[in-house]
């Protein structure tokens, strides 16, 4: 009888602990979160040719973006000192998610001497000189900043910094120049140079 009581008794202490310890489980709150990752991604979306110095040779068609829409080569002849070529380059934001510019980079392709076919000498290919205007939409409006480069291999907008909204756009605009201590040799000549933008996720 006595054996039967204790019996009752543990299950009964027994049974307590395990409702105590069901009740102060179920009573912790749940937090779920939701991520999901966005696309990013950005397209050269268009092109444009502005001012042109008498005979520059230097139209739309000049302007040749790649394939995947991420660089565009451009070409121009018959630069002159105190001549000038003006272009627009427009990227979109074509991902679902901000991006931040990280930079841009500026590579000649080739400068040649169109009298001879032959390649400038590195100090007349050093004469091309392409100045920037980039101009962002932002959340928080429009955002401009500037650089230029005359060398063959150039990093650009390092430190711009610019966010641009899914949909929104950044714009390029390009004034290509010869340096005014240019020789005669670089009057006749074609450069070719291509310009990538970068971007990486905005945090």
């Amino acid at each position: 009888m006595k054996k039967s009581k204790l019996i009752i008794i543990v299950a009964i202490v027994a049974l307590l602990v395990v409702g105590g310890a069901y009740a102060a489980w179920t009573s912790r709150t749940t937090v779920s979160v939701n991520a999901s990752s966005g696309e990013m991604d950005v397209a050269i979306s268009a092109t444009s040719v502005g001012k042109v110095s008498e005979y520059v040779v230097f139209a739309k068609n000049n302007i040749t973006v790649s394939e995947d829409k991420k660089a565009a080569t451009v070409s121009i002849s018959n630069l002159y000192p105190g001549a000038e070529a003006n272009a627009t380059i427009t990227i979109t934001n074509t991902g679902t998610i901000p991006v931040k510019l990280s930079g841009c980079t500026q590579e000649r392709i080739s400068a040649v001497d169109t009298k001879t076919n032959k390649p400038l000498s590195a100090t007349d290919a050093g004469m091309l000189i392409v100045k920037y205007n980039a101009t962002a939409v932002t959340k928080t409006g429009q955002v401009k900043a500037s650089d230029s480069s005359a060398a063959a291999t150039a990093t650009l907008f390092s430190t711009a910094n610019m966010v641009i909204e899914a949909g929104a756009t950044i714009t390029f605009d390009m004034q290509i120049m010869l340096d005014k201590n240019a020789a005669d040799s670089t009057e006749k000549a074609l450069y070719t140079f291509k310009f990538t933008p970068m971007f990486v996720q905005a945090n």
